[in-house]
């Protein structure tokens, strides 16, 4: 049986790797601030009353869900977590 947390810290001690990793995540940012207002527009959930609300959501969601994968490499190389 494999302990990936074991290989997570392996891993993320090398500075060019946490690097690599929160730029993927800043990518992922990028991707789903255009993304979260598509799925809904695919949806056929375009109106004027409700488009403003949810490019905020999709703004707020595209900023933390990246932030919080892009601090798990961050955290890891700082030496928080053990």
């Amino acid at each position: 049986m494999e302990n990936l947390y074991i290989e997570m810290t392996q891993i993320f001690q090398n500075p060019l790797a946490v690097i690599v990793y929160v730029l993927g995540c800043a990518g992922l940012g990028y991707h789903l601030l255009h993304g979260f207002g598509s799925a809904f527009q695919t949806l056929g959930i375009n109106h004027k009353s409700y488009t403003p609300l949810i490019k905020s959501i999709g703004v707020v969601f595209s900023i933390v869900v990246p932030f919080i994968f892009a601090l798990i490499p961050v955290v890891m190389y700082l030496g928080i977590i053990k």
